[in-house]
């Protein structure tokens, strides 16, 4: 469950600068399409990204209000 989680945050840590498709992300990450699929399908139904179409692909972003949000102060 420990490592789902971490995978969930790297994909959010990526997805901050940078919209990718589910082949890339599988590939930067070392995972398979299906595990990162399975994580971005949680992370868009949180309303943490949002996907776009370009072409045949389906891009994957953080969700506006996510990427303008200042990290916490420790």
């Amino acid at each position: 469950m420990l490592l789902k989680a971490l995978s969930g945050l790297k994909i959010l840590q990526d997805l901050l600068h940078h919209p990718y498709s589910t082949k890339q992300l599988a590939y930067r990450l070392g995972l398979t399409e299906a595990t990162v699929s399975s994580h971005l399908k949680l992370l868009l139904s949180c309303g943490l990204t949002e996907s776009q179409r370009k072409g045949t692909q389906r891009k994957i972003q953080q969700n506006e209000p996510c990427r303008n949000k200042k990290p916490l102060s420790k």
